[in-house]
């Protein structure tokens, strides 16, 4: 049998897809991980969030020198289903990022988009709702 995936299927792993089991991160099904605090201690943990890329210090730190103009910093971050939280500090200021797991890639998310109304219309899990979209908001 020949089963054509879409590039979102196919970052799923065959447990996933058959409903025989999720991802487990940090002993939360769906892969939930959270960075360390005011600290930007993070979390370690390197498990593929929404396909291969990894909800860790050096994957998001890299997404947001890569997006975010005059980026200093990483201080914290959360993610959860393929979706990540960033707070990093620029030259000028502190500011709230939303990232969208594409493969082995975070992607910037314009938070107006994918914020919505409120809880029940956004885009993002709603564990990610209130730090992503209620913090730094413009």
């Amino acid at each position: 049998m020949l089963l054509l995936l879409g590039q979102n299927q196919a970052d799923k792993t065959l447990e996933e897809l058959t409903g025989s089991g999720g991802t487990t991160c940090g002993g939360t099904t769906g892969g939930g991980t959270t960075g360390g605090g005011t600290n930007g201690g993070g979390t370690t943990d390197t498990t593929p969030v929404g396909g291969t890329v990894e909800c860790d210090k050096e994957s998001l730190t890299a997404a947001a020198k890569n997006s975010v103009d005059n980026f200093v910093s990483l201080e914290d971050w959360n993610c959860d289903q393929g979706w990540a939280v960033a707070f990093v500090v620029t030259e000028d200021y502190e500011e709230t990022v939303v990232f969208e797991a594409e493969g082995q890639f975070w992607i910037l998310k314009d938070r107006n988009d994918v914020c919505g109304t409120g809880p029940d219309d956004a885009t993002i899990p709603s564990s990610l709702y209130d730090p992503g979209c209620t913090t730094n908001y413009t």
